[in-house]
């Protein structure tokens, strides 16, 4: 619990010295996304390095986002990764998460507790994944494309919620996304 807390505030200090995202490109997709929802996130800008957009924070959310690699992405993969990032956001997973997080060391005698969470982290994708592709279902390919591109990025802290998995949970999101067109006929 003390590493868990350790590492929460290492980020957390981390995250103060970087700066508000004021990049107009990024800031009008967000709000073209988020539709004026009372409370967002907010967003900062992580620096130089290329990591996955990271969902950080517990009281007050961030939304830790690689500016300058995103410069590199089109509008319509920004618009993707952003409405998965606010998909998790919506959805409270970030929070889920850190609580998940915190019960661990009470439980770190029960096996199935750790298969558990990681069961539950992958379902968050896969639902999150589901809710982007119903949005945009002329869209998945670009999206698996999208995951791929932050498949070998940083891997960002257990504290966090991140758009890039392991290589195995990556396989099953895009093998789920292809599935997801036959699943949508047969209900």
């Amino acid at each position: 619990l003390f590493l868990l807390i350790g590492s929460y505030l290492r980020c957390r200090k981390r995250t103060e010295k970087f700066q508000v995202v004021r990049d107009e490109r990024l800031l009008e997709i967000w709000h073209k996304i988020h539709q004026n929802a009372r409370r967002l996130p907010v967003l900062l800008d992580s620096g130089g390095a290329p990591h996955p957009p990271v969902l950080f924070g517990f009281f007050r959310q961030k939304l830790l986002l690689p500016v300058a690699y995103m410069q590199t992405l089109s509008d319509s993969e920004v618009e993707l990764l952003l409405t998965h990032e606010y998909i998790h956001y919506r959805s409270g997973d970030g929070i889920i998460n850190i609580f998940t997080l915190c019960l661990w060391p009470f439980c770190w005698y029960n096996p199935f507790f750790l298969a558990a969470r990681r069961r539950l982290r992958i379902n968050c994708e896969l639902a999150c994944d589901a809710e982007v592709l119903k949005r945009f279902p002329h869209k998945t390919a670009e999206y698996g494309r999208l995951l791929l591109a932050f498949a070998n990025t940083e891997r960002p802290p257990e504290v966090a919620m991140a758009f890039r998995e392991y290589a195995g949970e990556l396989r099953s999101r895009i093998i789920y996304m292809t599935q997801l067109p036959a699943r949508r006929k047969s209900s």
